[in-house]
């Protein structure tokens, strides 16, 4: 993997950079291909920039706020050698949740599944991204339960 690529996975969740590793390395020995990760981790402030700009982005863009990428969850590869959907496939075999299967394909979007093991790499998907938003929307009431009640205190 180039000295790019490594710097970027440095910056994601751990068991996500291990299983881009697998899949690099997969794709390497299987197809003699190869992948570089173009994005990883993004700010709040560089998803709002990337989303400002999407009219001229050919893949879809997340409202700041609710990217994975923003959580360190999510990468973007440019894949060389072989296809995108043999990456894809690869990549759902080790675990990750692929763009291309998206309603809007990504097809160099890959992300961590919902329930995945921080330091293993092993998922236990139960839910889409409704699942993300019930979790984020119970995080939400709570943090304004909390602000109340400091408040009234």
């Amino acid at each position: 993997m180039d000295v790019q690529s490594a710097a970027k996975l440095s910056q994601v969740n751990p068991a996500l950079a291990n299983i881009i590793r697998q899949l690099a390395a997969a794709v390497s020995s299987q197809y003699g291909g190869t992948i570089q990760v173009v994005s990883g981790y993004r700010s709040y402030a560089s998803q709002a920039a990337l989303y400002a700009n999407r009219a001229n982005n050919p893949n879809p863009v997340a409202v700041p706020g609710t990217s994975k990428h923003e959580r360190g969850l999510a990468v973007d590869l440019r894949i060389s050698g072989v296809s995108a959907k043999t990456v894809g496939a690869l990549g759902e075999r080790l675990g990750l949740r692929w763009g291309g299967r998206f309603s809007k394909p990504d097809p160099g979007h890959f992300e961590l599944l919902a329930n995945a093991s921080q330091d293993t790499g092993s998922s236990t998907w139960e839910g889409g991204d409704d699942a993300d938003i019930s979790s984020l929307a119970t995080i939400f009431i709570l943090g304004l339960v909390a602000v109340v009640v400091i408040k009234i205190i």
